[in-house]
């Protein structure tokens, strides 16, 4: 579970068995746990920057990744793509677009997505399959890729 500037990880019956602070004006938009039993969250650092960061199964951190943030956007989710990255959807006031990092959490391509679609939702499988339902003036579109090109 996480919040403003700290996470934590409790027991079935809701004891505390680790935590983790950050800076007090960090916020946390996204987490998601990896079939290793570690954890991405991202969020923003000081409203100005986004953080990514990654702790391995025990809780500590293996990397923290802080990205310029010209545009305002928010990482709204990130999911790993096979074993090659992690996706990132990251939503701004003026667009939304996909962002894919490299496995130690560096941008390495933004796919911008034109104004008027709104991403709903998206999936990757396990080959790399990329699969994104938008809308667009009361329409819904879906595209689908093969491979992990984006």
């Amino acid at each position: 579970i996480g919040g403003s500037g700290w996470t934590f990880k409790m027991t079935a019956k809701g004891y505390i068995i680790r935590e983790n602070h950050f800076e007090n004006k960090d916020s946390i938009t996204c987490i998601t746990g990896l079939t290793d039993g570690s954890i991405l969250l991202g969020g923003l650092r000081d409203s100005t920057r986004r953080m990514l960061v990654k702790f391995d199964s025990n809780g500590r951190k293996v990397w923290e990744r802080i990205h310029d943030n010209p545009e305002s956007t928010v990482l709204k989710s990130i999911q790993p793509v096979s074993n090659s990255g992690y996706l990132g959807y990251l939503t701004s006031p003026g667009r939304e677009m996909l962002v894919y990092y490299g496995l130690n959490g560096d941008e390495q391509h933004h796919v911008p997505i034109p104004h008027n679609l709104k991403i709903s939702s998206y999936l990757m499988d396990v080959r790399g399959n990329l699969m994104i339902q938008m809308t667009a003036g009361g329409n819904m579109i879906l595209i689908k890729n093969t491979g992990s090109d984006l």
